[in-house]
């Protein structure tokens, strides 16, 4: 079956962000362009001051986006880590967590960092896809003792290429990520250590900046299509993912999961719905992994959500949103 005289609906609408914020980016990248500096400059430093008093944080670094990695499976409810799988994964000579706040998603953080804090392991959370989330009356990377984002052009908080930001109290922590992403620079052509170049450049930074004071207005967008997904979908065959955590949620995905996730995906396509999946692989089955020495089945609810999870299209941008 086809439906007829379908519009095309994209998985997410770039264009139209920008068409919403077009004023703003031009100016920013013009300011940047007639400034004549490109790399750590003014946008950075102001961008890195401005993002962290979002959140609540002392340290802010915009970067570019050795240890034994130990794998834990996530919740069936949420697809999100929960602190018992974590406490089934710790081992005598972990040093750190890393939970990452899936689709958006706030992981149960408050009771993980309780957690880590009791055993006297670093927190590291993974923001990637959860910027502007709160939990409770905190921020999504306030919880950790460091927090890393990404600002790839489909976030919720997207620049015009790639960067991210580390996030910390801390500021031995700060300078210490400040001197990686510079080639482990502590001075002009003195590297300490072994860095890399990372820099988040001027252009990107400054178009963060013009997005910034919009991101809780999309996220609210976010939320008002989810709202209508579970609304739309909740006498259907399928299970949404993490669907009792609405009103955390920054929803930078919609997940589902569908018995017949395939044939799914294809009717969609046929009918101009741009769907995704995320993700069809697990971290443990791909070739770069396989020294973990994981198999099949080791992490059940991952490889089954796989198999069977469905991303629906997020174009908050859309008319339709606002009517409803």
């Amino acid at each position: 079956m086809v439906i007829k005289e379908a519009a095309r609906i994209l998985f997410v609408d770039l264009k139209a962000e920008y068409e919403s914020l077009r004023t703003e980016v031009n100016q920013a990248i013009q300011r940047v362009l007639e400034s004549g500096n490109f790399i750590l400059g003014q946008e950075v430093a102001s961008f890195e001051k401005e993002f962290s008093s979002y959140l609540g944080t002392e340290y802010a670094v915009g970067v570019l986006s050795g240890v034994q990695l130990q794998l834990a499976d996530v919740n069936p409810s949420n697809l999100n880590l929960s602190i018992d799988s974590i406490k089934n994964a710790i081992r005598p000579n972990t040093r750190a967590i890393v939970v990452v706040h899936l689709y958006g998603n706030p992981a149960v953080v408050d009771e993980i960092s309780e957690f880590a804090k009791g055993k006297g392991i670093y927190l590291v959370e993974d923001c990637a896809q959860a910027a502007g989330a709160d939990f409770g009356q905190k921020k999504l990377g306030t919880f950790g003792d460091i927090s890393c984002f990404s600002f790839y052009p489909t976030k919720n908080l997207g620049a015009c290429g790639d960067g991210g930001m580390v996030v910390t109290n801390n500021e031995g922590l700060a300078q210490r990520v400040k001197s990686l992403r510079m080639y482990g620079e502590t001075e002009r052509y003195k590297s300490t250590e072994i860095g890399q170049n990372s820099r988040l450049d001027e252009i990107q930074a400054a178009i963060l900046r013009a997005k910034l004071p919009y991101l809780d207005r999309f996220n609210a967008k976010r939320k008002i299509l989810a709202k209508l997904y579970i609304d739309l979908l909740r006498d259907m065959p399928i299970r949404v993912a993490n669907h009792k955590r609405v009103c955390e949620s920054v929803h930078h995905l919609f997940p589902i999961i569908v018995e017949k996730r395939d044939e799914l995906q294809e009717f969609l396509k046929a009918n101009d719905i741009a769907v995704g999946v995320h993700y069809p692989v697990c971290v443990h089955e791909t070739p770069a992994f396989e020294n973990l020495g994981y198999a099949n089945g080791d992490f059940p609810v991952s490889e089954l959500a796989s198999r069977h999870i469905l991303s629906l299209p997020m174009q908050v941008n859309s008319t339709f949103i606002t009517k409803y």
